[in-house]
């Protein structure tokens, strides 16, 4: 094979328990981003996914990117009806362990089952957000003796917007059962992993020192941006001749508070200000009924890029709690040059990142000071004025995701040794 390293008699084989793959929606802050590029580092990415059919958001344009050597067997499974869903929320009886793809487990671990009793498989790989995936690849690892290694994207125990939607959705009896369960759950992850991944530096110590796990066993790889998701963009407006502040991605349970008073703030300080949100943050802004906000439900990630690029500004919120907190998106955002406008916990990693390359503004949640810093910023940026957003292409250029890709791979071949 022409891409096999020096010294390698064959690929590694890595199955890979990723339910967010293309064209998932949510596959870009799933492992694919990784994954695409194993084939050219030495290693046969086997992956379990979820089935096309799945009720998730989709974006065709993804399978653009996947690399024709990758074996995907996609599983379905049975998923709740919206309504009854809905009725549980309301009752706050809605209980689901580990995450609300629970159903999938069985039907996924029995097809990784399959694979792993017909092929010789160096190395097992759970991708991240669903803590389910984690569950499948501990019990393969119980059952094949299998190296694993766990990506955990985010916290669990202490993730501050997944608790809060709990809470919401929860009786307190059931809402107590459900958070013993997941420290459990977290950490039984910890013990039977060979090694875990997270993107969050804050992420890593409050898991080495809740769970008395070692320092080296815990691997910080930031999240990055794809170079070449970017070879193709062609910036344009969504309305030319006034202020685009452009959103991406998802939220969570309570953003819609978070984000009012900026969206109020800007729009008293500067009229002609345009909104635009895409992704599935749209739907949780549609009660906001605001003249000059403009909701997108969901594009291909070549058109999102597209209008983020020809936009003025780019807009981050993340809870004032959540310190750890450092969305996918943040990188993204800043290949594409634009000021970002952080709504985020000024001493955070998300605000560290921005500082240290220089590419936006960290605003203050308390609305008056929040508003004396927006009209700072906007006034300078109508005069052309931007003294505190330069760039620094070398610090922007760690977070390229060949650069990190390859951090990764020294800790599946030291795992699969």
């Amino acid at each position: 094979m022409s891409n096999q390293p020096k010294g390698e008699s064959r690929l590694k084989n890595i199955l890979v328990i990723d339910y967010y793959f293309p064209p998932l929606l949510g596959s870009m802050v799933g492992g694919f981003k990784l994954i695409r590029f194993l084939p050219d580092l030495g290693w046969q990415p086997i992956v379990v996914s979820a089935a096309e059919t799945v009720s998730y958001p989709k974006d065709y344009s993804l399978l653009n990117f996947l690399n024709p050597q990758i074996q995907v067997h996609r599983i379905g499974h049975k998923e709740p009806a919206k309504a009854w869903q809905f009725i549980r929320e309301k009752l706050r009886v809605n209980y689901e362990f580990p995450d609300h793809i629970q159903t999938w487990y069985r039907p996924a671990l029995n097809k990784a089952r399959e694979i792993l009793k017909t092929k010789k498989i160096d190395l097992i790989y759970s991708g991240s957000p669903s803590y389910t995936t984690a569950f499948v690849a501990m019990q393969l690892k119980k059952e094949f003796r299998v190296p694993w290694v766990a990506e955990l994207l985010d916290a669990w125990t202490t993730n501050d917007y997944l608790h809060g939607y709990l809470q919401h959705t929860l009786i307190p009896p059931l809402y107590n059962l459900l958070n013993a369960r997941i420290r459990r759950g977290e950490k039984a992850i910890l013990d039977y992993a060979n090694h875990i991944i997270t993107i969050h530096p804050r992420l890593k110590q409050q898991l080495c020192n809740d769970y008395q796990v070692s320092q080296g066993k815990v691997t910080v790889i930031t999240d990055g941006y794809c170079e070449q998701d970017f070879k193709a963009l062609n910036p344009r407006a969504l309305y030319p001749g006034r202020l685009n502040i452009t959103f991406l991605g998802g939220s969570y349970w309570g953003f819609q508070e978070q984000v009012m008073p900026f969206l109020k703030n800007v729009s008293e300080i500067m009229p002609e200000t345009e909104f635009v949100f895409i992704g599935r943050t749209s739907e949780t802004l549609r009660s906001a009924n605001l003249p000059n906000l403009t909701l997108i439900s969901n594009l291909p990630q070549y058109k999102a890029l597209d209008f983020a690029a020809g936009g003025d500004f780019l807009l981050l919120v993340t809870l004032p709690t959540a310190k750890w907190h450092t969305p996918s998106k943040l990188y993204y955002y800043l290949r594409l040059g634009k000021p970002v406008l952080a709504l985020v916990p000024e001493d955070g990693d998300a605000a560290q990142i921005i500082k240290k390359t220089k590419t936006g503004y960290v605003l203050s949640y308390q609305p008056d000071t929040m508003r004396q810093q927006l009209k700072a910023i906007l006034e300078n940026w109508r005069k052309g004025e931007s003294k505190e957003f330069q760039p620094d292409p070398v610090a922007v250029a760690e977070y390229e995701r060949s650069r990190l890709i390859e951090q990764t791979v020294k800790i599946f071949n030291a795992v699969s040794q």
